[in-house]
C-alpha cells in the first residue's frame, strides 16, 4: 500500500504513467529487476523469479541503451563482490551481452532500423569544446579549428552552446566524420582542456550541477494539457498512418483537477516540493554507499553491494548524459526505487546476520 501511495503521489512518475516513451517502461523493468534482484540474494529466488528476472533484463535491454550497460557492468562488479552466486552472476551477465549483441547488431539491421549517432556518448568533451570556443576563441589555432571543424559545424558552435543541455551541440556533429577525424578532434579536445581546465571544469559543472545541487532546481513537470497540445501537434505529423493519440475522455475532470493544482503551486509545498528535487535522490545513493562501505562483515557489505550496483551505475549514467537535472526522464528508475532501496539494505544485511548466528 506505501508503495501505490508513493507512485500515486509523486508527480513526477504519474507524469510519466501516462506518457507514451520508453522511460515509464524502462523504470518500470528497472524495478521489477531490483525486487527480483533482492529475492535472489536473500536466498527467496524460486524458478519463478529467475523467468522475471530474464523478462526484466530483457525489457531494460530492448528500451534503453543504458540498460545494456547497467546490466553488464553491475553484473561484472556483482561477480567479483559476491563469490558465493558467482557463477550464476556470470551466466546471467554474459547471456544479457549475447542477447544485447545479438538485437544491436542482427535484429535491428535486418529490421532496417536506424543506428543511434555517435554522438549520443560524447556530451562532456563537446559541451567543454563549445564552452572553450565561446570564452577563447583568439586561442584556438587554425589547425585546431580544422579538427574540431571535421567533427562539429565549429562557425555555429559558440552560438548553439547552452550550459543546462548538450543538445544543440550534439546537433553540430558531422555524421560522415571518420574515425581518423574523431581521433585528431580528441587530441585537439585534449589540448584545449589542458590549456584551459578551468573552463572545461564550468561547462561540466554547468551542465550537470543540478543532479547534485538542491537549490531551486525542480524536476520538470508536463501538465496534462501539454500532452493533450501534443497529442494534437503528434496526430497532425502521422497523418498519413492512420494513426492517433487521444487522451481518454472518462478521466478529463480528474486531469483538470491536476493542473489546477500545479498551476495553484502545488509542487512548491512539502512533501511535494521534495519529491521534486533530484538531488534528494541522488544524496541519499551516495549516503548509502558510504553506508554499505562502512558495513562489518565481508559477506553483508558485498550482498548490499551488488544491491547497490544497479542504481549507483544509473546514476553515474547521467553524468554521460546531455541534460541537467530539471529535465530527468533519465532519472525515473532512481525516482522510483530509492524510497525502497535502504530498506531492501536493512533487510539483506539482518538476515544475514540472523543467518550467521544460527
Amino acid at each position: 500500500m506505501l508503495i501505490l501511495l508513493y507512485i500515486f503521489l509523486h508527480p513526477q512518475i504519474r507524469n510519466f504513467l501516462f506518457m507514451a516513451t520508453k522511460d515509464g517502461l524502462y523504470a518500470a523493468f528497472f524495478l521489477l529487476m531490483m525486487a527480483e534482484l533482492y529475492l535472489l540474494l536473500s536466498g527467496k529466488i524460486r524458478r519463478k523469479n529467475g523467468m522475471l528476472m530474464v523478462v526484466a533484463a530483457v525489457g531494460m535491454l530492448l528500451l534503453r541503451n543504458e540498460g545494456k550497460y547497467v546490466l553488464i557492468l553491475s553484473g561484472i562488479l556483482a561477480a567479483w563482490a559476491n563469490r558465493e552466486n558467482r557463477k550464476r552472476i556470470l551466466c546471467f551477465t554474459a547471456s544479457a551481452l549475447v542477447f544485447s549483441l545479438g538485437v544491436s547488431q542482427g535484429l535491428y539491421p535486418l529490421l532496417g532500423f536506424t543506428k543511434g549517432g555517435r554522438q549520443e556518448a560524447l556530451s562532456v568533451p563537446f559541451q567543454q569544446t563549445a564552452r572553450i570556443v565561446k570564452e577563447h576563441p583568439e586561442d584556438i589555432s587554425a589547425e585546431e579549428r580544422e579538427a574540431i571543424d571535421a567533427v562539429l559545424d565549429f562557425s555555429q558552435l559558440a552560438e548553439a552552446y547552452n550550459p543546462d543541455t548538450a543538445d544543440g551541440v550534439k546537433n553540430l556533429f558531422r555524421q560522415e566524420a571518420s574515425s581518423k577525424n574523431l581521433l585528431r578532434y580528441f587530441r585537439t579536445w585534449l589540448a584545449l582542456a589542458l590549456r584551459h581546465p578551468d573552463t572545461c571544469l564550468q561547462a561540466t559543472y554547468g551542465n550537470y550541477y543540478q543532479y547534485l545541487y538542491p537549490g531551486d532546481t525542480r524536476i520538470r513537470y508536463d501538465t496534462y494539457g501539454w500532452s493533450a497540445w501534443m497529442c494534437n501537434f503528434t496526430n497532425e505529423k502521422i497523418a498519413g498512418l492512420e494513426k492517433s493519440f487521444t487522451l481518454p475522455e472518462w478521466n478529463q475532470r480528474f486531469r483538470y483537477i491536476g493542473d489546477s493544482l500545479v498551476d495553484a503551486g502545488l509542487l512548491h509545498f512539502p512533501p511535494f516540493s521534495l519529491m521534486m528535487t533530484p538531488a534528494l535522490y541522488n544524496w541519499m545513493l551516495i549516503a548509502l554507499l558510504f553506508w554499505v562501505c562502512r558495513e562489518k562483515g565481508r559477506r553483508p557489505r558485498s550482498l548490499s553491494l551488488v544491491m547497490l550496483l544497479p542504481s549507483l551505475l544509473t546514476f553515474l549514467v547521467l553524468f554521460a548524459g546531455p541534460t541537467n537535472g530539471y529535465y530527468t526522464r533519465y532519472m525515473l528508475p532512481l525516482t522510483s526505487f530509492m524510497p525502497f532501496l535502504p530498506l531492501m539494505l536493512i533487510y539483506l544485511t539482518r538476515s544475514e546476520r540472523k543467518d550467521r548466528s544460527r
